[in-house]
């Protein structure tokens, strides 16, 4: 049996819960990530964030889909995450968990910039100079969706220098056609593990 990763205070370990935004979430939603098979349902994923969230972490974070309505997101794909919208708001069932919260990273404002990694963000600098004082070394990513933005700012945290682990159990894909790309791009960058929540204790 491998041994599983243990997440303990001082462990410089951090948790980016990526875009749970009602765009997304919800069957109302402007944008709906419904998964693919063989992927946990949308319940069953948010109840293993929320025990992740809950894991003694050094540093949390959730990034958030901010759009204005001529965004090139909107455009070529569909409007969602508008600014001012409900959409753009986190899903209520991460309410219990957003004291835990150590900093939330918008990404979307650049009009002609697709947004899907973190590292679009005009604040993204701030953003790892922050993982970096709490002395960061090891990222644990889950959320919406793998095959985009889960994945993009994957291959960017690595990029910075960090380790990072996706809890593919803890995410849902857009697509199987995206998911299996992605799937073959991660495995190019040697820092980058796709995990189970299951392998972390």
């Amino acid at each position: 049996m491998a041994k599983k990763i243990r997440i303990e205070k001082n462990g410089k370990n951090a948790l980016i819960i990526v875009d749970a935004e009602k765009d997304f979430l919800l069957k109302i939603g402007k944008l709906l990530v419904a998964g693919i098979v063989g992927e946990l349902s949308f319940k069953f994923v948010v109840k293993l964030i929320i025990a992740l969230c809950l894991k003694p972490f050094d540093y949390r974070a959730m990034t958030r889909d901010v759009h204005d309505e001529d965004h090139i997101e909107c455009k070529v794909i569909k409007p969602h995450c508008l600014k001012n919208s409900t959409g753009v708001l986190f899903h209520k069932a991460f309410a219990s968990i957003m004291n835990l919260i150590d900093e939330i990273v918008e990404k979307g404002r650049q009009k002609n910039l697709f947004s899907f990694s973190v590292a679009t963000s005009h604040a993204f600098n701030e953003h790892i100079g922050k993982l970096r004082a709490a002395k960061i070394e090891n990222i644990f990513l889950v959320g919406w969706a793998f095959d985009y933005c889960v994945g993009e700012s994957a291959i960017d945290y690595e990029r910075q220098g960090f380790k990072v682990y996706i809890v593919r159990t803890c995410t849902q894909s857009v697509s199987e056609e995206t998911a299996v790309r992605m799937n073959k791009r991660i495995e190019g960058f040697d820092n980058i593990k796709v995990i189970k929540f299951d392998d972390i204790a």
